[in-house]
């Protein structure tokens, strides 16, 4: 077995290249016609030159532990989440996205930024080297120059915050205006961070009419369908008198609670006659495991074992959705691997930024548009070095909240197209699952197929080796999670590996 890298997606043959060629020299002979009739008509060429079309607005919603299996438009039976679901018949949807981490503030730094976790603590680190200081948790973006806000600014954006967020002050992150107007370090849920739950969401309204026609990126990030598990009546009598878990009523009431919110946010886009000139993207931070008729120990919490703060496919993978009427091609599905790092240079790509390409990860936008020749990735790798003990080791770690269930151990992934392989590093334990055909990962096949774990872990251990600097832990994160979800392609050409 030999493990590829990239490999381009649908590449012209020769005889549509030939086809190609000849195109060219036609529409060169009648760009030449044209140029002369310019120079004689001198009208005519005014009339053929049309404004280059503006910007979009970019609407970027962002879920809060909302499982990849808990939607609609993803084959859920029993959740039920209309407004998602006509996005995505409307839109295209990458199926396979991963957050770079199973926790929220580690995958929003990728957002914000564009960096994994491990290069916003290398950052941070440089910068207190410069400095001669240590920067407080939470404040460090403050110091980095190259955030979403602050990039778009550079193209004319004007910017807005709203919901969970974990860097500071809405400004600090170099946003126009927001929600996140106060930060108290260590005071991570402070006042500004429920957008939607149960804070109005007349603050967007308010940016939204009293901007001047500039472009806006509107980054929401309602904490849905994140605990408190606290559905409204009437969404919890949806699931209720079908025989599911307590646990599963509440949050998936929460997720038809984000729905409906989701749907508030697109009505209004409706009365502004917005939605024409916004590309809208979905996706969820982290993900999460809720089964209908499963009760999880600390499912209240943090959900079942496999989900959220684990090392398992749950804990990482979302559904990533892209609209825009008109650009975007309708009721297509994508089975692409797709890391955070993709999103955040695809939101600069269709912003209009020149040096999209030089972010960590490559835009989507080609293969959205259906061109040709466009790479995509075989494989993406994670590590964390902090994850969920088993529930059977629950409560022996010291402390409270999510310190108790944690524990201080190196567990790492690969992840290609068919398999999943994973690795308790320190523990010397390993598991390979057939992903594409159990992806739910209940059948460990390392034992029947010691050749494909041996491949992938010699793959995976090489990756660590050559391309991982970890740097320590810090301890203002989570407790030192570090979650990485790392590519082994990147869209220029000397980061190709064959």
């Amino acid at each position: 077995m030999e493990l590829a890298f990239a490999k381009p997606v649908d590449a012209p043959d020769a005889r549509i290249r030939s086809l190609f060629h000849a195109f060219c020299a036609v529409a060169c002979f009648s760009w030449l016609a044209l140029f002369s009739l310019a120079l004689i008509f001198p009208g005519l060429a005014l009339a053929q030159t049309s404004e280059p079309e503006p910007p979009p607005h970019i609407l970027f919603i962002i879920g809060d532990d909302h499982g990849w299996p808990n939607s609609g438009f993803m084959g859920d039976p029993i959740v039920q989440t209309p407004e998602l679901d006509l996005l995505a018949a409307q839109g295209t949807v990458f199926n396979y996205g991963y957050a770079t981490a199973s926790v929220c503030a580690p995958s929003l730094q990728t957002l914000l930024t564009g960096l994994h976790p491990h290069q916003w603590i290398l950052q941070k680190n440089q910068i207190e080297a410069e400095i001669g200081t240590t920067i407080p948790r939470g404040v460090e973006v403050s110091y980095f120059e190259d955030t979403l806000p602050r990039r778009v600014s550079e193209l004319g954006y004007r910017s807005f915050q709203a919901g969970k967020h974990w860097e500071g002050t809405y400004d600090m992150a170099g946003f126009d205006a927001g929600t996140a107007e106060t930060f108290v370090p260590g005071q991570f849920l402070a006042p500004g961070r429920f957008f939607g739950r149960p804070d109005p969401i007349d603050p967007l309204w308010d940016f939204i009419d009293t901007s001047s026609g500039e472009p806006l990126l509107l980054w929401l990030a309602p904490m849905l369908p994140h605990v408190p598990f606290d559905p409204p009546a009437h969404l919890k009598a949806l699931y209720e008198g079908q025989g599911l878990d307590g646990n599963a009523v509440l949050y998936y009431a929460n997720i038809t609670r984000l729905d409906a919110l989701i749907g508030d946010i697109l009505g209004g886009f409706s009365d502004r006659g917005m939605l024409e000139n916004t590309l809208i993207i979905y996706l969820s931070d982290n993900g999460w495991e809720q089964k209908p008729f499963t009760s999880h120990w600390a499912g209240w919490l943090i959900g079942g074992a496999k989900g959220k703060l684990s090392i398992y496919e749950l804990g990482f993978r979302t559904p990533i959705i892209f609209t825009w009427p008109g650009h975007v091609p309708e009721g297509r599905v994508l089975n692409d691997l797709v890391s955070f790092e993709d999103v955040h240079a695809t939101i600069l790509d269709y912003a209009g930024a020149s040096g999209a390409d030089e972010s960590p990860g490559f835009s989507l936008r080609p293969r959205i548009e259906e061109l040709t020749d466009v790479p995509v990735r075989e494989a993406i790798v994670g590590v964390m070095n902090t994850q969920r003990t088993r529930e059977e080791e629950f409560d022996l770690q010291p402390g409270t909240g999510l310190g108790r269930y944690t524990t201080g151990e190196r567990a790492a992934f690969i992840r290609s197209p068919e398999w999943r392989y994973l690795a308790y590093i320190d523990r010397g334990e390993s598991e390979l699952y057939k992903i594409d055909l159990d992806p739910f990962e209940e059948s460990d096949l390392s034992t029947e197929f010691p050749d494909v774990a041996s491949v992938l872990d010699g793959a995976m251990q090489d990756w660590l080796e050559t391309y991982l600097a970890v740097p320590e832990p810090s301890s203002g994160l989570l407790g030192s999670t570090v979650v990485l979800v790392f590519a082994f392609l990147r869209r220029r050409s000397e980061r190709l590996r064959a």
